[in-house]
Parts: structure tokens; sequence; C-alpha cells
């Protein structure tokens, strides 16, 4: 995904008891795409994380329960693209069938006002594409995450799930630097693994 600070503003209306978090809790300043003061559904939105051609990922917060998660939403213009919604479905699906430490975890699928959403674990070490930017990484660590990848994909397999779109942008790293897969957007999924 993309970051993109010039998006277009998502029309977010209805939003009730909405604050706005201090910097200290959101980690940043507000993007200039979303205003602090708006919400999806149940969720605060703080900040625009990340940007792709079919959606926009925030880091929110849970109005109840204080919880922070990326809130991957479809882009305004692709939420009355069939195709597009179909893949964010699908993307719901095929998490819904995985319980593993190495790929996102889904907490909630959601539409609000017509746009659907999912509110997902939020893994905030950056992805591997942005490490491998900064140079290659010592053979160790390149085989420990390689390991865990391969443990997420072969779990995602015996339960009928192909990925389709594995690479570094959509392997997260968490905060201990272990391998999480994001984004089963174009998943396939087959009877018999």
């Amino acid at each position: 995904m993309i970051v993109n600070s010039q998006a277009p503003k998502p029309a977010l209306q209805d939003c009730d008891a909405v604050t706005i978090l201090p910097e200290s809790i959101a980690g940043g300043t507000p993007s200039p795409s979303m205003p602090a003061a708006s919400c999806i559904g149940d969720y605060f939105i703080i900040t625009e994380i990340a940007r792709g051609g079919m959606g926009v990922v925030y880091l929110a917060k849970h109005r109840n329960l204080g919880r922070h998660v990326a809130l991957k939403t479809l882009l305004v213009d692709c939420g009355e693209d069939t195709s597009s919604a179909e893949r964010f479905a699908l993307e719901a699906e095929a998490v819904a069938r995985l319980d593993h430490p190495g790929i996102v975890a889904i907490y909630e699928v959601g539409e609000h006002q017509g746009q659907p959403f999912l509110a997902m674990k939020l893994i905030d070490g950056g992805s591997l594409a942005k490490l491998l930017y900064n140079g290659p990484l010592d053979s160790r660590r390149a085989l420990g995450i390689a390991i865990e990848v391969a443990d997420a994909i072969a779990h995602a397999h015996q339960r009928g799930v192909i990925h389709r779109d594995l690479k570094p942008a959509n392997i997260l790293l968490d905060q201990g630097g272990h391998a999480v897969i994001t984004d089963f957007g174009i998943a396939k999924f087959v009877e018999s693994a």
C-alpha cells in the first residue's frame, strides 16, 4: 500500500459522541484526508496509515473498548464497484477461516453509510517491504521471517485458503519483529487443500 496524504475525504456523517484524541494516544497527527473528529461505526479515526488502489487503512480506536485497530475501508469511489466489494468481502471470509499468530486477525466486519469496513488487529512494526528498503537482512533474520511466513501460509493452505498476493508489502512485522501476513483480498478457496 502507498501512503498518500492527499486522499479524498470520505463522506462520514451521523457520528455521535465524537471526540478528538490527543496526539499522545494517536501516535501522530490526524490525516488531512480524515478529520480527527470522524468516526466509522464504533471507531474513532485517528490517522490514515496506508492507502492502496482499492482501500484505505486508518489507525482507529474503538469507542467503548479503547482498543486501537487497523480499520480498512474501501475507497469511496470503489464502494459502488462490485468487484472491489466482492474482494473486500472475500478478504473477510478468508481471514475468518484462519486462526494463526502469523495472520492478521479480523475483529469486526461492518458497514457504515453503505461503505464496508474491516477492523483488524493493529500490527505496528511496519512492513517487510519497508524493512528491506533499508537494505538486505542478515541471514538469521531473513531465515526467521521466512519460517514464520511459511508456517502461516501452511496454516492457510490446510484450511483451503490460498493467498495469491504474498509479497513483502503484505507481510507486516509486529513490535517483536515477528511476521504477520495481511491483505487476503484476492485469496482463493480450494475444497481440498
